[in-house]
């Protein structure tokens, strides 16, 4: 395989899955979710997720001479319990997209202006036809965190005096999202309750567990996957 080749590959797999995106915007109940993105090659970010340990596995599990394996059935190879199951089936399938980067600074009201504009641009629905539609029959939440939804909410106050329901942005709803705001309870509960070797506090579970690098909380690197397992 050429690099022409899988580069092809890739933009034909990435224009088929935009296609499906922009389908599913007019046909299903849809929410939109963007951030800034800052790709990084190091070697200190690159953590393989808990979770995916037994997805790995199954290929191993799944492999038809692994049948007849006598302790194919044992309780270690069964899959970790969920934390909260969610139900399944047909009817309750969720289907993700992932739109095209942009060159775009999402953190002023100017940019997050521009995301918005992105976003309907690619899906298809920033004609003026669709621009109808979505000021009369949508609504999109759009999920994010505090930046992001803090600058959402000052350009809906700033445009409320506009003379329809699309130029106020009557038609987005603003979600925190969740993730951002677990992180910020866990350095919380680490600021109140490190303490000391000595004591009775993190500092010192953290020393009996042989868990390095969470003296001080960090932004960057594996700081907040380590705090979570230790926690």
């Amino acid at each position: 395989m050429s690099h022409k080749w899988t580069t092809t590959a890739f933009a034909s797999i990435a224009s088929c899955a935009e296609e499906a995106a922009q389908s599913a915007v007019n046909g299903r109940a849809t929410f939109l979710s963007h951030d800034n993105l800052n790709i990084l090659k190091c070697v200190f970010s690159m953590q393989l997720e808990n979770q995916s340990v037994y997805r790995i596995l199954c290929f191993l599990l799944d492999c038809p001479a692994f049948a007849t394996y006598q302790h194919h059935n044992d309780p270690i190879l069964s899959p970790p319990p969920p934390v909260h199951l969610l139900p399944c089936g047909p009817e309750h399938v969720i289907k993700q997209f992932i739109l095209r980067t942009a060159d775009i600074d999402e953190a002023s009201y100017e940019g997050n202006e521009k995301v918005l504009a992105e976003s309907q641009r690619q899906l298809k629905i920033d004609s003026l036809a669709e621009m109808k539609k979505t000021s009369t029959g949508r609504l999109i939440p759009i999920v994010g965190d505090q930046l992001t939804i803090d600058c959402l909410r000052g350009l809906a106050k700033y445009h409320h005096d506009d003379i329809n329901s699309y130029e106020r942005l009557d038609w987005i709803v603003t979600v925190n999202g969740w993730f951002h705001i677990e992180m910020a309870f866990a350095s919380s509960l680490h600021k109140q309750h490190l303490g000391t070797s000595g004591g009775i506090g993190l500092h010192k579970a953290f020393d009996v567990l042989q868990h390095k690098g969470l003296m001080s909380t960090q932004v960057k690197g594996p700081f907040w996957h380590h705090l979570d397992e230790a926690l």
